[in-house]
């Protein structure tokens, strides 16, 4: 029997989803899935290392952080959507 892992899914005050990938053995970084409302996929992005969403706004997203000592902290990024045509 496969089973794979559960992943973390948030939703945004805009009402997208976001789910988390798979890492990948050996990568840090943490790629995410966006989705709007139908389930359209929107937007694939990447957080830094031991980075963790708390809350996703609009435009922007507020995380855990926590350096190399696990010493914790909130940080609050800008998120930037791209130019519709």
């Amino acid at each position: 029997w496969n089973r794979k892992p559960l992943l973390p899914l948030m939703t945004s005050s805009a009402r997208s989803l976001w789910a988390e990938r798979y890492r990948r053995p050996g990568r840090d970084e943490a790629p995410w899935d966006v989705f709007d409302p139908e389930g359209v996929l929107t937007a694939q992005l990447r957080l830094p290392p031991r980075v963790y969403p708390l809350e996703i706004g609009a435009d922007y997203l507020l995380a855990l952080h926590w350096d190399e000592l696990e010493i914790e902290y909130v940080h609050l990024y800008a998120l930037q959507r791209p130019r519709r045509r």
